[in-house]
Protein backbone atom coordinates (compact mmCIF):
# COMPACT_ATOMS: atom_id res chain seq x y z
CA UNK A 1 0.00 0.00 0.00
CA UNK A 2 2.88 2.38 0.78
CA UNK A 3 4.40 1.72 -2.63
CA UNK A 4 1.08 2.50 -4.31
CA UNK A 5 0.83 5.74 -2.34
CA UNK A 6 4.31 6.86 -3.40
CA UNK A 7 3.52 5.91 -7.00
CA UNK A 8 0.31 7.99 -6.84
CA UNK A 9 2.21 11.01 -5.53
CA UNK A 10 4.79 10.71 -8.32
CA UNK A 11 2.01 10.33 -10.88
CA UNK A 12 0.29 13.53 -9.76
CA UNK A 13 3.61 15.38 -9.75
CA UNK A 14 4.34 14.21 -13.31
CA UNK A 15 0.86 15.11 -14.53
CA UNK A 16 1.18 18.55 -12.96
CA UNK A 17 4.38 19.25 -14.88
CA UNK A 18 3.05 17.89 -18.16
CA UNK A 19 -0.39 19.52 -18.06
CA UNK A 20 0.91 22.97 -17.09
CA UNK A 21 3.39 23.01 -20.00
CA UNK A 22 4.88 25.40 -21.11
CA UNK A 23 4.62 27.20 -17.76
CA UNK A 24 6.34 24.26 -16.04
CA UNK A 25 9.49 24.96 -18.10
CA UNK A 26 9.58 28.64 -17.04
CA UNK A 27 8.85 28.55 -13.34
CA UNK A 28 11.49 31.15 -12.51
CA UNK A 29 10.72 33.72 -15.21
CA UNK A 30 7.09 33.57 -16.36
CA UNK A 31 3.51 33.70 -15.11
CA UNK A 32 0.23 32.85 -16.77
CA UNK A 33 -0.77 36.47 -17.44
CA UNK A 34 0.23 40.02 -16.54
CA UNK A 35 -2.87 40.87 -14.57
CA UNK A 36 -4.26 38.46 -11.97
CA UNK A 37 -1.15 36.30 -11.91
CA UNK A 38 1.17 39.22 -11.14
CA UNK A 39 -1.20 40.46 -8.45
CA UNK A 40 -1.14 37.00 -6.90
CA UNK A 41 2.66 36.86 -7.11
CA UNK A 42 2.77 40.08 -5.11
CA UNK A 43 0.25 38.81 -2.52
CA UNK A 44 2.17 35.55 -2.10
CA UNK A 45 5.48 37.39 -1.75
CA UNK A 46 3.98 39.90 0.70
CA UNK A 47 2.63 37.08 2.86
CA UNK A 48 6.08 35.52 3.10
CA UNK A 49 7.81 38.86 3.69
CA UNK A 50 5.50 39.88 6.53
CA UNK A 51 5.44 36.45 8.15
CA UNK A 52 9.22 36.68 8.52
CA UNK A 53 9.53 40.37 9.36
CA UNK A 54 6.33 41.59 11.05
CA UNK A 55 3.52 38.97 11.19
CA UNK A 56 1.37 41.07 13.52
CA UNK A 57 1.00 43.65 10.72
CA UNK A 58 0.35 41.11 7.96
CA UNK A 59 -2.72 43.01 6.72
CA UNK A 60 -0.95 46.38 6.54
CA UNK A 61 0.24 45.87 2.98
CA UNK A 62 2.25 48.48 1.06
CA UNK A 63 -0.66 49.53 -1.18
CA UNK A 64 -3.42 52.15 -1.07
CA UNK A 65 -1.66 54.39 1.45
CA UNK A 66 -2.68 55.79 3.87
CA UNK A 67 -5.43 53.20 4.35
CA UNK A 68 -4.71 50.40 6.86
CA UNK A 69 -5.13 46.62 6.51
CA UNK A 70 -5.23 46.83 2.71
CA UNK A 71 -4.29 43.17 2.23
CA UNK A 72 -7.91 42.42 3.18
CA UNK A 73 -9.03 44.08 -0.07
CA UNK A 74 -8.23 40.86 -1.93
CA UNK A 75 -7.66 37.16 -1.27
CA UNK A 76 -5.04 36.43 1.39
CA UNK A 77 -3.51 33.37 -0.33
CA UNK A 78 -1.86 32.60 2.98
CA UNK A 79 -1.64 28.87 2.26
CA UNK A 80 0.20 29.65 -0.97
CA UNK A 81 2.41 32.10 0.85
CA UNK A 82 3.51 29.41 3.30
CA UNK A 83 4.26 26.98 0.46
CA UNK A 84 6.18 29.60 -1.51
CA UNK A 85 8.06 31.05 1.47
CA UNK A 86 11.03 28.60 1.56
CA UNK A 87 11.61 28.91 -2.20
CA UNK A 88 11.28 32.69 -2.26
CA UNK A 89 13.48 33.11 0.82
CA UNK A 90 16.18 30.82 -0.57
CA UNK A 91 16.24 32.23 -4.11
CA UNK A 92 14.97 35.79 -3.75
CA UNK A 93 12.66 35.04 -6.70
CA UNK A 94 8.97 35.55 -5.84
CA UNK A 95 7.88 34.34 -9.30
CA UNK A 96 9.58 30.99 -8.72
CA UNK A 97 8.03 30.70 -5.26
CA UNK A 98 4.59 31.52 -6.63
CA UNK A 99 4.84 29.02 -9.50
CA UNK A 100 6.07 26.25 -7.23
CA UNK A 101 3.07 26.87 -4.95
CA UNK A 102 0.83 26.83 -8.03
CA UNK A 103 2.24 23.46 -9.13
CA UNK A 104 1.88 22.10 -5.62
CA UNK A 105 -1.81 23.02 -5.71
CA UNK A 106 -2.22 20.45 -8.49
CA UNK A 107 -0.04 17.81 -6.86
CA UNK A 108 -1.62 18.15 -3.42
CA UNK A 109 -5.19 18.43 -4.74
CA UNK A 110 -4.75 15.15 -6.60
CA UNK A 111 -2.86 13.41 -3.82
CA UNK A 112 -5.21 14.59 -1.07
CA UNK A 113 -8.22 13.36 -3.04
CA UNK A 114 -6.43 10.06 -3.67
CA UNK A 115 -5.89 9.59 0.08
CA UNK A 116 -9.50 10.54 0.89
CA UNK A 117 -11.00 8.14 -1.67
CA UNK A 118 -8.54 5.41 -0.68
CA UNK A 119 -9.65 5.81 2.93
CA UNK A 120 -13.32 5.55 1.95
CA UNK A 121 -13.09 2.79 -0.68
CA UNK A 122 -9.74 1.04 -0.06
CA UNK A 123 -9.25 1.16 -3.83
CA UNK A 124 -6.01 2.80 -5.10
CA UNK A 125 -7.44 2.84 -8.62
CA UNK A 126 -10.52 4.74 -7.52
CA UNK A 127 -8.29 7.16 -5.63
CA UNK A 128 -6.13 7.86 -8.69
CA UNK A 129 -9.16 8.42 -10.93
CA UNK A 130 -10.83 10.71 -8.39
CA UNK A 131 -7.60 12.59 -7.74
CA UNK A 132 -6.99 13.15 -11.44
CA UNK A 133 -10.55 14.37 -12.01
CA UNK A 134 -10.40 16.76 -9.08
CA UNK A 135 -6.90 18.13 -9.70
CA UNK A 136 -6.99 18.45 -13.47
CA UNK A 137 -10.58 19.34 -14.23
CA UNK A 138 -11.24 21.81 -17.03
CA UNK A 139 -12.29 24.36 -14.38
CA UNK A 140 -8.83 24.31 -12.82
CA UNK A 141 -6.89 24.07 -16.09
CA UNK A 142 -8.62 27.16 -17.49
CA UNK A 143 -7.94 29.26 -14.37
CA UNK A 144 -4.15 29.08 -14.16
CA UNK A 145 -3.90 32.82 -13.54
CA UNK A 146 -6.23 32.74 -10.52
CA UNK A 147 -4.28 31.16 -7.69
CA UNK A 148 -7.25 31.66 -5.37
CA UNK A 149 -9.30 29.35 -7.60
CA UNK A 150 -6.53 26.75 -7.82
CA UNK A 151 -5.90 26.50 -4.11
CA UNK A 152 -8.25 23.58 -3.51
CA UNK A 153 -5.66 21.24 -2.00
CA UNK A 154 -6.55 21.73 1.64
CA UNK A 155 -10.18 20.60 1.17
CA UNK A 156 -9.56 16.87 0.61
CA UNK A 157 -7.05 16.80 3.46
CA UNK A 158 -9.57 18.47 5.78
CA UNK A 159 -12.24 15.93 4.81
CA UNK A 160 -9.77 13.06 5.21
CA UNK A 161 -8.99 14.12 8.77
CA UNK A 162 -12.72 14.65 9.40
CA UNK A 163 -13.30 10.98 8.48
CA UNK A 164 -10.64 9.95 10.98
CA UNK A 165 -12.07 12.31 13.59
CA UNK A 166 -15.57 10.90 13.24
CA UNK A 167 -14.36 7.31 13.41
CA UNK A 168 -11.90 7.76 16.24
CA UNK A 169 -11.94 11.15 17.98
CA UNK A 170 -8.49 12.25 19.09
CA UNK A 171 -7.13 15.70 20.02
CA UNK A 172 -4.57 15.44 17.22
CA UNK A 173 -7.37 14.85 14.70
CA UNK A 174 -9.19 17.94 15.93
CA UNK A 175 -6.02 20.02 15.70
CA UNK A 176 -5.17 18.73 12.23
CA UNK A 177 -8.69 19.33 10.95
CA UNK A 178 -8.65 22.90 12.26
CA UNK A 179 -5.24 23.44 10.63
CA UNK A 180 -6.38 22.27 7.18
CA UNK A 181 -9.68 24.13 7.44
CA UNK A 182 -7.90 27.36 8.35
CA UNK A 183 -5.33 26.92 5.57
CA UNK A 184 -8.19 26.57 3.08
CA UNK A 185 -10.16 29.47 4.51
CA UNK A 186 -7.11 31.77 4.52
CA UNK A 187 -6.23 30.78 0.95
CA UNK A 188 -9.61 31.44 -0.66
CA UNK A 189 -12.76 32.99 0.76
CA UNK A 190 -14.82 31.17 -1.88
CA UNK A 191 -13.58 27.77 -0.83
CA UNK A 192 -13.91 28.58 2.86
CA UNK A 193 -17.68 28.75 2.32
CA UNK A 194 -17.76 25.66 0.11
CA UNK A 195 -15.66 23.64 2.55
CA UNK A 196 -17.89 24.65 5.46
CA UNK A 197 -20.93 23.43 3.51
CA UNK A 198 -19.13 20.21 2.59
CA UNK A 199 -18.19 19.56 6.22
CA UNK A 200 -21.78 20.19 7.33
CA UNK A 201 -23.14 17.83 4.68
CA UNK A 202 -20.52 15.22 5.51
CA UNK A 203 -21.31 15.29 9.23
CA UNK A 204 -25.06 15.06 8.56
Amino acid sequence: MRRATVAALLLFATLSLVLTYPLSLHLADAVEDRQDALLNVWITAWDGHQLLSDPVRLFDANIFAPYPRTLAYSELLLGNGLLALPITAATGNPVLGYNVALLLSFVLSGFGTYLLVLKLTRSPGAGIVAGAIFAFSSYRMTNLAQAQLLTTQWMPFALLVLVQLMRRPRPRHVATFVLFFCLQALSSFYYAILLALAVLAFVI
